[in-house]
């Protein structure tokens, strides 16, 4: 469970940021406030992922209240589509913690290290490939920053 928070908050905030033009830590707190009641409430992934909706306009609400955004529900469909990016990524780096191996969680661990210079490398010569849902987020990402 704790796996997946720090990806998907990540995740989600670069697109909040993109979204909202907010390149500082800000873009980060409305992600950062639904994710840690889901993290308190003992959310797993997989609870994540099928409450996505509720969250994505929870994440909106307080990007509004904090006036990162005053469309809050074009933002909760940009956070939408944020969730959906992030679960292919987050899928393929580490999948349901039912089937996620310590081999596995040891590969993700050491291509997200910060001493690591090329973490692709070291996830495509143990067989993960990211990088076509990498792309598909990057156009995402741009649409998204046309969309404020």
């Amino acid at each position: 469970m704790i796996a997946h928070y720090p990806l998907i908050h990540t995740i989600l905030t670069i697109a909040m940021a993109y979204h909202t033009g907010t390149h500082n830590p800000e873009a980060a707190k409305p992600v950062e406030k639904v994710l840690n009641a889901s993290y308190t409430l003992k959310e797993d992934y997989s609870t994540i992922k099928k409450n996505y909706r509720e969250l994505a306009k929870a994440i909106a609400r307080h990007a509004k209240e904090q006036g990162l955004t005053t469309d809050e529900e074009k933002t909760a469909k940009v956070m939408e589509q944020a969730f959906e990016k992030t679960f292919k990524i987050v899928d393929k780096l580490l999948p349901e913690l039912s089937k996620l191996t310590e081999d596995r969680a040891k590969i993700a661990e050491k291509a997200l290290e910060y001493s690591t210079d090329d973490p692709f490398v070291v996830l495509r010569n143990a067989g993960i490939d990211i990088e076509p849902e990498l792309g598909e987020f990057r156009q995402f990402l741009a649409r998204s920053a046309g969309r404020r």
